[in-house]
């Protein structure tokens, strides 16, 4: 079920693929990978070796290691190796994989994770999360409630599937089975995490369908956390209030008494063209009149996707047809067509959401696209005849 923009708590506990993805790739120094690596997975292999594959599970942990890691968030981004038997007098100041802020934004993102049973009340606050392995091999929950971190694995020791082994519907319930048993038994569970009022977060005011500070415009507004100087933090662009000739119904730079103003959403094109796929309807902007003029440049900056940053294109010799480059790049709202630009030499107009094949040769070259309200986007790619 296509949800359109959702935030990061409800991707995290829906299991949504591409999110994930996303925000993975927007991490560095360290990555994801590093991160994993100085938590001491052994089973890591070398980064090119997973892709994307990393962010959706691609990696094997063992039941101990996972346990580890919600561990160090509980520990506020610690993270300590697991001693079978605790040594008092051992001295171990951990390793820092997380801040604590982080540490507890995620942990408060898995408490909101939905129950099969609608009327089920934990008896104290629990942050899971359940997993299914590739080919129904194994089954997973992983949570903490109070002092503890609960880890539940069902499979079979010789690795045979089973479509039963589905995290939600076989180890959840016994997760949750133990944990209502833990808290019968040892009574009221000490809560180790820390209060947020005493880290460095703050709850801000946003526009619900961005995630932005809220401009007069979006009325429909929710409360959030943020970590001051670590968290992205900008003003919505999706609301805009413009001018509209009542006999055209035309954007108008003319404004007389058949103007009347009016909200519009602009969503990014590559936004638009999905919810056009899933048929659902955004009250986005008209285009403008031939006659407008505008006063300066405005609104959302093109985003060239393709081709992309950090690449290497290999041509092959003698294979024209495999030699072109996908041209394209999302545009804001009420954009008609976007202009290509090879090192200054404009090569194509094409409308907003299409792309444009271009025929490439060996060398160094500055691809630029410009929209037709002026505003630009380049890319530098080096492209090599694979010898």
């Amino acid at each position: 079920e296509f949800m359109g923009p959702i935030k990061a708590k409800d991707a995290l506990v829906l299991s949504r693929n591409i999110p994930a993805i996303y925000l993975s790739s927007q991490l560095s120094h360290p990555s994801l990978h590093q991160l994993l690596a100085k938590a001491q997975v052994s089973h890591l292999r070398s980064e090119s070796f997973y892709g994307l594959a990393l962010n959706l599970g691609g990696v094997e942990l063992t039941l101990r290691e996972l346990v580890g890691l919600y561990a160090m968030l509980v520990n506020e981004g610690l993270w300590y190796p697991i001693q079978l038997i605790v040594q008092p007098s051992a001295k171990n100041t951990g390793i820092r994989l997380l801040s604590p802020e982080a540490s507890f934004l995620v942990l408060d993102m898995l408490k909101q994770t939905p129950h099969q049973n609608v009327h089920y009340n934990a008896l104290v606050p629990v942050s899971w999360k359940t997993g299914t392995s590739s080919g129904f091999r194994d089954a997973w929950t992983v949570g903490t409630f109070g002092p503890y971190v609960l880890g539940i694995w069902i499979g079979n020791f010789d690795n045979r599937a089973n479509p039963a082994f589905v995290g939600k519907d076989i180890a959840a319930p016994l997760f949750f089975e133990l944990v209502d048993a833990i808290a019968h038994e040892r009574g009221p569970l000490v809560n180790l995490e820390k209060d947020p009022g005493h880290m460095h977060l703050e709850k801000v005011e946003v526009c619900k369908a961005s995630g932005m500070l809220p401009t007069r415009y979006c009325t429909d507004r929710e409360m959030t956390w943020f970590i001051p100087g670590v968290s992205p933090i900008k003003t919505d662009t999706i609301y805009r209030e413009v001018a509209i000739n009542n006999r055209t119904g035309l954007r108008t730079c003319h404004i007389d008494e058949n103007t009347r103003f009016e909200i519009f959403e602009f969503w990014p094109s590559d936004l638009l063209k999905i919810f056009k796929r899933a048929g659902i309807q955004r009250h986005t902007p008209p285009f403008f009149e031939a006659d407008c003029v505008l006063s300066g440049p405005n609104g959302l900056t093109p985003q060239i996707l393709s081709p992309q940053k950090g690449l290497s294109y290999i041509m092959r010799a003698n294979s024209s047809q495999n030699n072109r480059i996908p041209l394209s790049a999302v545009t804001d709202a009420g954009i008609q067509h976007v202009y290509w630009f090879i090192n200054e030499t404009f090569i194509a107009k094409t409308k907003a959401d299409e792309s444009y094949l271009w025929n490439a040769k060996p060398g160094h070259y500055v691809v630029r696209v410009v929209d037709d309200h002026g505003l630009s986007d380049a890319r530098d790619i080096d492209i090599q005849l694979d010898s």
